[in-house]
């Protein structure tokens, strides 16, 4: 018998195209990727051709991400198989 989670992805799979789930699956794990403490000042809110726009707290966490906006590129081409995240845009 199948579970649900894979019910509901054979679902998905069939009416979005393949980018979108990529691009799905690279906000749902966006806290894994920058840690609970990061996630608490931050909320991933699309991906507009390869950008992540994110929305962070305040200016001084703004300029901290900016900083480890590479670190957290590199997560995300180890952890995703397309390179769906190309670029973050911090707002």
């Amino acid at each position: 018998m199948k579970k649900m989670k894979n019910i509901y992805w054979d679902i998905v799979k069939n009416v979005a195209d393949e980018r979108a789930i990529d691009e799905y699956k690279a906000i749902k794990i966006w806290s894994e990727i920058v840690g609970k403490r990061t996630s608490k000042v931050t909320s991933p809110i699309k991906i507009i051709n390869g950008k992540m726009i994110v929305k962070v707290k305040n200016s001084v966490w703004r300029n901290e991400l900016v900083m480890l906006k590479e670190e957290i590129l590199k997560k995300y081409e180890n952890r995703l198989e397309n390179r769906i995240v190309k670029d973050i845009k911090f707002m």
